[in-house]
């Protein structure tokens, strides 16, 4: 009773409705072939980036040739480590940047490292850091600064970043399926997921005025070392068939490749992109069909016959 509607979805998938373009399954997609001429010779900048998705994103953008700015809050060492992992990959340079995203003026400096790092601004941005904590937890606040604020402030700074340096640019933000969905053990962990949706969804103009893309990933559960870990246990505690969708964790180096995907389909703007592990499609928001229900003698009046 305790689980996630967002588990519930994931272990009942359907197929996508009209309006909802699939780009089909991860394993038939050959990145190597697809992402070179998109990020060889780019500078991209990843925040979360020492461990999970985004190190495995890192792995991916450096070796198709990107130089990639790896943000983290972890320790020095750590992040120089997961810097050397990547630049081992082959192609592009990486370089560690330490940075607490929850604070404006260290994300704001970390977004501006790239010019002194490799000689230009970040083109491909991707805002990945993400913390998970129960809503009567202490760092609550700092969940939704990290998950919700830093991306929204964050995007806002790489795409004037990108239009003052008179370039193009695609930035694409790590949502959640629980950014879709009810999750009613953690929500202000979804309501910090459905801000990076609605945001998304309502930056298509960027395109036009600042020659940037945007769109946000919403993966179902992935094994990763915090937030997967959380959700996992969860998952396990509420038993039944949430309890067998622990299982199906998606590998993380599978979503970085959707990343991956993403930032190489010029066509895609203003959109969330679902991972599960059933599929990946584009999500349909149905804008006209919640206009429409002001309308349509079908959807009763709240207030008739109130007396207010």
């Amino acid at each position: 009773a305790a689980a996630a509607a967002a588990a519930a979805a994931a272990a009942t998938a359907r197929a996508p409705a009209a309006g909802e373009r699939s780009i089909g399954g991860l394993d038939r997609i050959d990145w190597k072939t697809r992402e070179t001429m998109q990020v060889r010779g780019q500078v991209c900048w990843v925040s979360g980036a020492a461990q999970g998705i985004g190190l495995e994103l890192c792995k991916l953008l450096a070796g198709a040739g990107g130089d990639v700015v790896m943000v983290d809050l972890c320790d020095e060492a750590r992040g120089q480590a997961a810097a050397r992992e990547v630049q081992a990959m082959g192609g592009g340079r990486a370089a560690f940047v330490r940075a607490d995203v929850s604070r404006g003026d260290e994300l704001r400096a970390a977004l501006e490292r790239p010019q002194a790092l490799f000689g230009g601004p970040a083109t491909i941005v991707c805002g990945n850091a993400g913390i998970v904590v129960k809503d009567d937890d202490a760092r609550a606040e700092t969940m939704l600064l990290v998950n919700s604020v830093a991306v929204i402030s964050g995007t806002t700074i790489a795409a004037e970043l990108i239009k003052q340096a008179g370039k193009k640019g695609v930035i694409v933000n790590t949502a959640s399926l629980a950014g879709l969905t009810p999750v009613v053990n953690t929500p202000a962990y979804a309501a910090s997921k459905w801000a990076v949706v609605g945001h998304t969804l309502s930056l298509g103009f960027l395109r036009k005025t600042h020659g940037v893309r945007v769109n946000c990933i919403c993966p179902a559960l992935v094994s990763t070392p915090a937030v997967g870990e959380f959700f996992k246990e969860e998952f396990n505690k509420a038993g039944g068939r949430v309890k067998a969708l622990a299982a199906q964790a998606l590998d993380a180096r599978k979503v970085a490749g959707t990343f991956m995907r993403i930032i190489d389909d010029d066509a895609l703007n203003a959109s969330a992109v679902v991972v599960m592990p059933q599929k990946v499609f584009v999500h349909n928001p149905r804008f006209e069909a919640v206009l429409g229900q002001a309308f349509s003698d079908k959807v009763p009046d709240y207030l008739a016959g109130a007396k207010l």
